[in-house]
């Protein structure tokens, strides 16, 4: 008994120390100013959409700075909900260090293809099927898909998330949906990622892939069993052309499963 009672004693006392740790940091907390912002973006391949210059107006949109402000006087988690408002933030997290540091990291979305669809529309699919607006003047180098792309750019639009709530929506037999799947498979793989230039939906409903070397084109057909596609393509490319060469068939037809159909020029 004795010894709980002493157990129970010492736990009452280190609460009562927290709490009162706590109340001198408040304190102490409230009477520091902002000495500096210190923003760091982190990038997941070599586009920039973001720089610190952007996310400073996001943080001063009346024009103040917030050094030399009170902590006390600043919202952190207003700042960190207004960046999270850019569509090419994909995390971020504002937080102040007890000599005044306030500290914004931010890790930008990652395009993995630029849409052009069938009304003059232009956008990227990020790697996780959410869909961004282009970022004037500071272009991506990836994946192009286009042709009978029909689907319009919506900013609250996720594909992945989409899919998995819905399963058995329209959602996955659009061709953004597609060409999500199918750029998202490219893009984890280094050999196709040299490979593959652009996604194309051809009039007949068929996905063809266009390769950056030789004037050939991919008949992919629909987007189901990717990877093995993928692999009996490979294969292809390893064992055939690169004895016959690049340029030697016109069509690769990899449509149907586990069966590659080529024409000549």
């Amino acid at each position: 008994m004795r010894k709980k009672i002493v157990v129970f004693s010492v736990w009452i006392v280190l609460i009562i120390l927290l709490i009162v740790l706590v109340v001198i940091f408040n304190k102490r907390n409230s009477n520091t100013k902002c000495s500096k912002v210190d923003i760091a973006i982190s990038y997941m391949d070599d586009s920039y959409f973001l720089i610190v210059d952007d996310i400073q107006k996001l943080i001063n949109k009346k024009g103040d700075s917030l050094v030399g402000k009170p902590l006390s006087k600043i919202n952190l988690l207003d700042i960190e909900k207004n960046i999270l408002k850019s569509p090419f933030v994909k995390k971020a997290d504002v937080y102040a260090t007890v000599d005044g540091v306030i500290k914004i990291t931010i890790v930008q979305r990652k395009p993995i293809a630029r849409v052009m669809n069938k009304y003059d529309q232009s956008f990227y699919i990020d790697s996780e099927g959410k869909l961004m607006p282009i970022c004037e003047g500071r272009p991506a180098r990836v994946l192009i898909a286009d042709g009978e792309i029909r689907e319009i750019f919506t900013s609250n639009t996720n594909l992945l998330q989409d899919s998995i709530s819905k399963p058995d929506s329209v959602n996955q037999k659009s061709a953004l949906y597609k060409s999500f799947m199918i750029a998202r498979y490219i893009d984890a793989d280094q050999f196709w990622k040299a490979q593959i230039s652009e996604i194309y939906f051809n009039e007949n409903g068929d996905i063809e892939l266009l390769p950056l070397l030789g004037e050939n084109k991919i008949i992919f057909g629909d987007f189901e069993f990717i990877s093995e596609k993928f692999e009996n393509l490979k294969t292809f490319y390893e064992k055939e052309l690169s004895k016959v060469g690049w340029n030697k068939y016109k069509t690769i037809n990899i449509k149907f499963k586990n069966q590659i159909v080529c024409s000549k020029k």
